[in-house]
């Protein structure tokens, strides 16, 4: 996770001394966070402790519980004339209009971890989905090497991150004749998990299920704790 905060600072810092030339200038700095998981939590965290590192840097971090929210901070800080805003964004139409602008005014746009379908931003920190999909699916093979049945913990089923990694996955695992028994979304949520799990229980009874997968921790810890 530190890998993902310190690579968008140092973009952040090579791209604001390109764009002007004068030096020693303080530039403003703004993130917008949604909070919906532990990996957004975490990710928040080390963009805070990395900041403390950058005198010449002024961040403000905003925290929304909704697009709505997320669109109203974002249109603040294209008021105040920012230098660059970094973004987490929620799924919203409402939030799109706003970072779109903010590029065509000229504030840098770094959208991290997921983006929107849209070519007006600066840069675009990710992780590699269909890596971590393929990764995955090559550790449930060698587990179940003769195939077998398994769960999936679903959450974010039309997010494109999402579909990336539950794409390449599936793909490799039913090429070993394994199969998903059942699924349901946890919305990366650990008691969702968990009673998921508590009703599934009874609906395969006696069925032999050889693995639990999911892409969350907290969600495979609901599992883990289910009756």
């Amino acid at each position: 996770m530190a890998r993902f905060s310190r690579l968008t600072i140092l973009l952040l810092a090579i791209l604001l001394s390109a764009c002007n030339p004068i030096r020693h200038r303080v530039y403003h700095i703004e993130t917008f966070q949604q909070l919906a998981t532990d990996w957004e939590q975490r990710l928040y965290d080390e963009f805070q402790r990395e900041a403390a590192f950058y005198d010449r840097v002024d961040f403000s971090f905003n925290v929304a519980e909704n697009s709505g929210e997320m669109a109203e901070q974002i249109a603040k800080a294209i008021q105040k004339g920012v230098d660059a805003i970094v973004v987490n964004p929620f799924e919203g139409d409402d939030i799109l209009p706003y970072l779109n602008s903010a590029y065509d005014s000229g504030i840098n746009v770094i959208y991290v971890g997921q983006k929107f379908d849209t070519q007006k931003y600066t840069s675009f920190v990710r992780t590699d989905n269909e890596e971590i999909g393929r990764m995955a699916a090559e550790y449930v093979c060698e587990q179940i090497p003769a195939g077998g049945d398994i769960i999936m913990l679903e959450s974010f089923r039309d997010a494109p991150f999402y579909l990336e990694r539950h794409d390449t996955f599936l793909k490799i695992i039913r090429e070993h004749g394994i199969d998903v028994a059942a699924s349901f979304d946890t919305g990366w949520d650990r008691e969702t998990a968990r009673t998921g799990m508590d009703s599934l229980a009874v609906v395969l009874k006696g069925r032999t299920i050889d693995l639990i997968v999911a892409f969350h921790d907290g969600s495979i810890i609901g599992a883990y704790e289910s009756e």
